[in-house]
């Protein structure tokens, strides 16, 4: 399951990406959603990394620990990743979009 939510996060900065290559213009929204997947996969990560080595993964012995207060920083940066979760949320609330996958072509009906 970490590992899935590690290639998650990839897949959605790479999907950022390739988006704000095509349309630049959409640049805010597709860092919102990357910031906000990349957020919510770090603390899961990192959260079961510390359940996975029990007491010795809030040690200072192993790497676990001090990977998991960097990842709780990160997800503490200015702008939450709730704050970035509902503001891409609502900007596809705003424009129509959620209704349309954003990596399949939109097919007429």
């Amino acid at each position: 399951e970490m590992a899935v939510a590690c290639e998650d996060s990839l897949s959605a900065c790479q999907l950022a990406a390739l988006r704000t290559e095509a349309d630049p213009s959409c640049a805010p929204q597709m860092a919102a959603l990357a910031r906000s997947k990349v957020g919510r996969c770090a603390r899961e990560v990192s959260q079961a990394a510390v359940q996975l080595h029990g007491a010795m993964g809030v040690s200072e012995e192993l790497i676990v620990a001090s990977l998991f207060r960097k990842l709780l920083g990160f997800h503490q940066q200015p702008g939450t990743t709730a704050a970035f979760t509902a503001a891409y949320g609502q900007h596809m609330l705003d424009t129509g979009n959620w209704r349309n996958s954003r990596v399949l072509p939109v097919q007429d009906q």
